[in-house]
């Protein structure tokens, strides 16, 4: 996958866990910049069984969780089928969110604009959601 980050991420790695309380590993490559937050989590499903749709479900539930979703729209990146989201968080900021499952990885990726005007950065969020892009099979 590729997708641009303002400054190179830093990278960490983690347990992503699902709804459904599955466990995978996972990394997450982040950058804070000029108020907002850029993160894209890899999680690793290739030794769990797992159905994709589901696995994006569970995902877009989660940001249900912290938040109010204001966008849940169907989306395509190289014929990959996921979601977009545009979701209003609980602590004030506002995040533009891709989810996509892809060669056994789900894909989340987040920019969130932190308050106190995070309207300001809406075009930074939707430049960053509109970089991610697949390659391969």
């Amino acid at each position: 996958f590729a997708v641009h980050f303002p400054a190179a991420p830093t990278v960490t790695k983690g347990v992503y866990r699902t709804a459904a309380g599955l466990a995978a590993p996972s990394t997450l490559y982040s950058v804070r910049q000029d108020n907002v937050v850029y993160t894209m989590t890899v999680a690793d499903f290739s030794q769990i069984t797992v159905e994709p749709d589901k696995a994006i479900a569970d995902a877009v539930k989660s940001f249900g969780e912290n938040g109010e979703i204001k966008v849940d729209v169907d989306a395509r990146i190289n014929r990959q089928y996921g979601h977009e989201l545009s979701v209003g968080n609980k602590d004030g900021s506002r995040s533009t969110v891709a989810i996509f499952f892809f060669n056994q990885r789900l894909y989340q990726l987040d920019g969130r604009a932190l308050p106190p005007d995070p309207a300001a950065r809406s075009s930074s969020l939707i430049r960053f959601q509109q970089s991610l892009q697949f390659f391969g099979r």
